[in-house]
Formats: structure tokens, C-alpha cells, sequence
């Protein structure tokens, strides 16, 4: 309910350009496809121009100066609908769709639409 309360009003605050969200497993690990393109992103010349924030729940390690959120947390809410650029290895939350300025990189395995051919 909190989602479908809150989403729609964030939408309304601009889009920051220099927020990168990341969202593995929704805050369960930090690992695979989104933390390879996290520490690539980091070791940029220019990271330091970029706020990156990293859904994790609580025990999850996550590097310094990471901006820490909860899955679903009111936090979590506002950081999907104004940062620039998701970087989501799972089905993103239904009902959930970029803004026309916002970057949506899906790292999720596989297809959901499987079939044995053989």
C-alpha cells in the first residue's frame, strides 16, 4: 500500500542525474552482474561524481561510502523514482516503469519464456 501511495508522488520530484541505484536478489546479496558493474563504475575517473545506492538488507556487506536502503523502504521508493540509472538483476516490482529520462539496465539471467525444443 505504502508503494502505491508514495511511487507516484517521488515521480513528481526531478530525476537526479548522478544517482545510480542498485537492486541484487532485492537486498538479500551484493554480488554478481550489478556489484561487476558497480566496482567497474567505481573505478572511473569520474565516481566520484556519482551517488550510488545499493539495496541491502541488514548483514548484507555493501562497500564504504555506499548509500545503504531497504527493499520497499520509503528510502528505496524515492531512490527508484529519481535516479537516473537502475541497475536490477530481478523482475523489477509490477507496476514499476522508468520515467522516459531514466535508465533501466537489466541483468537478469536467462528468459522467463522457456521451452524445450528438443
Amino acid at each position: 500500500m505504502l508503494f502505491k501511495t508514495v511511487y507516484p508522488i517521488f515521480r513528481l520530484c526531478p530525476i537526479r542525474r548522478n544517482y545510480v541505484l542498485f537492486n541484487c536478489n532485492n537486498g538479500k546479496v551484493f554480488d554478481g552482474n550489478p556489484k561487476a558493474i558497480f566496482e567497474e563504475l567505481r573505478n572511473k575517473q569520474n565516481a566520484n561524481q556519482y551517488k550510488f545506492i545499493v539495496t541491502a538488507s541488514n548483514g548484507v556487506v555493501i562497500p564504504e561510502n555506499v548509500h545503504r536502503v531497504r527493499y520497499m523502504s520509503l528510502a528505496y521508493i524515492f531512490y527508484l523514482a529519481v535516479s537516473k540509472y537502475w541497475v536490477i538483476n530481478i523482475n523489477a516490482f509490477s507496476g514499476v516503469n522508468p520515467r522516459k529520462d531514466q535508465v533501466f539496465l537489466q541483468t537478469w539471467h536467462g528468459t522467463p519464456l522457456k521451452k524445450n525444443w528438443c
